[in-house]
């Protein structure tokens, strides 16, 4: 998936077709679509965030710790950098 991203993202910037809303361009035979994360999709991109961050993490992190990380927690920490001025990019096929 990170392999995926990078390539559509890397792709995107080189078409100059990045903005600040979404983006749909062709990887391959695949539509993908980039939007900004906004409260209208925090949710979904809490949930991948936090499936992501517990398969990335959990050879070198406690079960505990790992089971911290919900969708939630994810959501909570994504609006509190959204606040800081980070922009989060959520990927979707098809």
């Amino acid at each position: 998936m990170a392999e995926m991203l990078l390539d559509v993202f890397f792709y995107a910037q080189k078409k100059d077709i990045v903005d600040d809303k979404c983006v749909k361009c062709l990887r391959r035979d695949n539509m993908v679509t980039i939007e900004t994360v906004s409260e209208t999709n925090i949710s979904q991109a809490a949930l991948v965030h936090s499936i992501s961050w517990k398969e990335s993490h959990r050879s070198f992190c406690s079960e505990d710790f790992i089971e911290k990380h919900t969708p939630e927690h994810q959501m909570e920490y994504i609006r509190n950098k959204i606040n800081a001025g980070t922009t989060f990019y959520l990927l979707e096929e098809g």
